[in-house]
């Protein structure tokens, strides 16, 4: 957020969102260890089952961020689809971006939509 604005740039909304997505894929990539760890020691059952419940508490709270970041971005005019779509680019490398970049536009040619002519939402 910049200095005397109450409301934030969208920088500031997709990076919050981002690393809240980013949080929430490694409590569930934690939550799946925990199981596998279960599932290949039964006697520490009880112990991996009170770090699962404290890992799904967490992701509970991080999706509800989550929703809270996403639901400022929509009261400050952003599109929440377009936030998602940019930051799937910008984890793009540029060599990535570039492929993507030329695949859409095969795509859109084969669907007869002129390239710089913007889709009606």
């Amino acid at each position: 957020m910049t200095h005397g604005s109450p409301h934030p740039n969208l920088r500031t909304v997709a990076d919050r969102i981002d690393a809240l997505r980013r949080e929430r894929a490694g409590l569930l990539r934690a939550a799946r260890e925990a199981r596998a760890e279960a599932k290949a020691s039964p006697a520490k059952a009880h112990e991996t089952a009170l770090r699962l419940a404290r890992i799904n508490a967490e992701v509970a709270s991080v999706r509800a961020d989550i929703a809270a970041a996403e639901a400022l971005a929509v009261v400050n005019g952003f599109n929440v689809s377009l936030i998602h779509a940019a930051l799937r680019l910008r984890r793009m490398s540029p060599d990535e971006r570039a492929e993507h970049d030329a695949q859409m536009a095969l795509y859109r040619q084969d669907l007869g939509i002129p390239s710089g002519e913007a889709r009606p939402c």
